[in-house]
């Protein structure tokens, strides 16, 4: 047992962990950086908007793709919020999709080759036949409208940022095992009270965007990113079902996402949908 004095210091010694920890939060975000359709760098909280502008298209063509109706169940959304979001984290890498069409598509195609700017989507690739099928789907309705008219030859490029689907892994990797293992450090500090952990986690919530928090929400869907929610409700799911335990349930437990103006993310996406024990704001 920690008398007064030896607590103290312990506590001191997580405060000055914790804003050391904080400050290289602050200088990841301030070197995050994409570029946009121009090639222009978007630097910091900026590219944070950029990405979640980038995840928003994938998951509209997503829905698109595998016919989503107006019966849009929790399960479907789960299904292509995770394979979106792992279109976005991995990209197709550098494989082109004209390597998926046959020749009758080639020859289709082809005649409108020379009008295209054909470079921002030579980065789609598939592994898998899903994959593969959705790029060619990708690519009918970039040429549908495309040659829709010659005004809006480039609009929805410009407004898909489809170069952005060679995959972000190397800025959202970094970022969130940062995050993660900053929540996690004071999450496991037990001389703390849960108030006072609450209040350490708060500091940095409160210093994250909307659109931070809306990536935070998607990333906890991904497979490399169960462990900041799912993957534990999953583990006591399979102990004990009729236990609530959040202790490791940290998005819930520290409310990481209660900013969302009523829990919502995009439209069709309700966050408290998915996390029911989060106070989200204007409730």
């Amino acid at each position: 047992v920690l008398n007064a004095q030896s607590l103290q210091i312990k506590k001191d010694e997580i405060q000055k962990r914790f804003a050391l920890l904080l400050e290289l939060y602050k200088s990841n975000i301030q070197e995050l950086e994409v570029k946009d359709f121009q090639n222009n760098v978007i630097q910091g909280k900026k590219a944070v908007d950029a990405i979640l502008s980038s995840f928003t298209i994938i998951f509209s063509s997503v829905k698109d793709f595998r016919k989503r109706g107006e019966k849009y169940s929790e399960d479907e959304k789960i299904a292509d919020l995770s394979y979106a979001y792992e279109i976005l984290y991995f990209g197709y890498h550098k494989q082109n999709i004209f390597r998926y069409l046959t020749e009758s598509e080639w020859g289709e195609y082809s005649t409108n080759f020379s009008a295209l700017p054909l470079h921002f989507i030579a980065e789609i690739q598939s592994s898998n036949d899903e994959n593969k099928l959705f790029a060619l789907y990708l690519y009918e309705r970039f040429q549908n409208n495309a040659i829709d008219s010659a005004n809006k030859s480039f609009d929805w490029l410009r407004s898909s940022h489809i170069h952005s689907f060679k995959g972000y892994h190397n800025d959202l990797g970094h970022y969130f095992r940062h995050a993660f293992n900053m929540v996690t450090y004071i999450n496991e500090q037990k001389i703390l009270t849960e108030e006072e952990q609450y209040d350490y986690v708060k500091l940095w919530r409160t210093q994250l965007t909307n659109n931070e928090q809306k990536l935070l929400f998607l990333n906890s869907f991904f497979k490399y990113g169960r462990d900041w929610e799912f993957a534990y409700r999953d583990y006591m799911e399979s102990v004990d079902p009729l236990k609530s335990d959040h202790d490791y349930c940290l998005v819930t437990k520290y409310s990481l996402i209660k900013n969302l103006p009523n829990g919502e993310v995009f439209d069709g996406i309700i966050a408290g949908d998915f996390y029911p024990d989060i106070e989200f704001e204007n409730d």
